[in-house]
């Protein structure tokens, strides 16, 4: 399937809202998008300052929470301008701006537990929604032809990354649930949609990695993020998900659309094994 169906088929599918401090629901339905083929883009993003200059955080620093809210509405106003201008992936001009709003540093806020786990919380809710704003502002310059697709593929790595680090926050907010909290049945019906969310998650990422549509190397970068997050979030995902999510993987590993990095593939199917393995028991 290429892109172009791909997206059609797939954008709008999932759940909505943020019912729960998590939202990582609305992941899932962003994660199923994808990028459609086209001949490379000429550059003419601007000098990473001038982004800072429009009001954007600063690159040279770790974002957390609202900084993704602002960064969201920043780039929104840049592409009603011109999306040819938005913050690229390997960008010599703009390319340390695309970096900061993927960097895996950004996360660092979240699994700090000398924090407070509300804060945390709200932290996490305020990236994933500026996040997920970002990556929907990248799928209509890729639909438009402005920008090339493999920036929308580095932003679901940076999704799935948060996807991971919320399902462990997901936890503890669980086990902090007292059990004569009177909200206590509506808070853990918010947690169970975002493992539902989850599940979406991960069946996108897993489908896009056979889109030939985009390049075998950012294809083969989000498989390594795979390898990095998919042995912890698969997991905590329902009995009859991990055993979907299992199956899916036997698939993938035959699958002619991954020979560029089919050993990652077979180490993620092992990974993810094991640490099913490892919870169920």
């Amino acid at each position: 399937m290429g892109f172009i169906q791909f997206y059609r088929a797939h954008v709008g599918r999932g759940r909505r809202g943020f019912k729960s401090l998590l939202a990582v629901a609305i992941i899932g339905e962003l994660l199923q998008a994808a990028p459609a083929a086209q001949a490379a883009i000429p550059d003419r993003t601007l000098r990473a300052e001038s982004y800072v200059e429009m009001g954007m955080p600063s690159y040279d620093r770790k974002w957390i929470g609202k900084d993704f809210l602002v960064a969201a509405q920043v780039l929104q106003t840049v592409a009603q301008r011109d999306a040819g201008e938005l913050p690229r992936y390997g960008s010599l001009k703009s390319g340390p701006m695309f970096d900061r709003i993927v960097s895996p540093q950004n996360l660092t806020f979240l699994t700090d537990k000398s924090l407070t786990l509300s804060d945390r919380t709200a932290s996490g809710f305020y990236a994933v929604t500026g996040l997920t704003q970002i990556l929907k502002t990248y799928l209509a310059a890729v639909e438009a032809k402005k920008v090339g697709a493999g920036n929308v593929v580095e932003l679901m790595g940076a999704e799935l990354r948060y996807c991971n680090v919320l399902g462990q926050l997901n936890e503890e907010v669980r086990l902090s649930i007292p059990a004569n909290d009177p909200n206590r049945a509506a808070r853990l019906e918010g947690l169970k949609r975002a493992r539902a969310g989850m599940a979406v998650a991960v069946s996108g990422v897993l489908e896009m990695l056979t889109v030939t549509d985009c390049s075998a190397a950012s294809r083969a970068r989000l498989a390594q993020v795979c390898l990095e997050t998919l042995p912890s979030i698969i997991p905590r995902l329902t009995t009859a998900s991990q055993t979907e999510m299992l199956l899916r993987l036997d698939t993938l590993i035959d699958a002619p659309q991954v020979e560029a990095f089919r050993p990652t593939i077979v180490q993620l199917r092992a990974s993810v094994r094991r640490a099913t393995a490892s919870r169920s028991a």
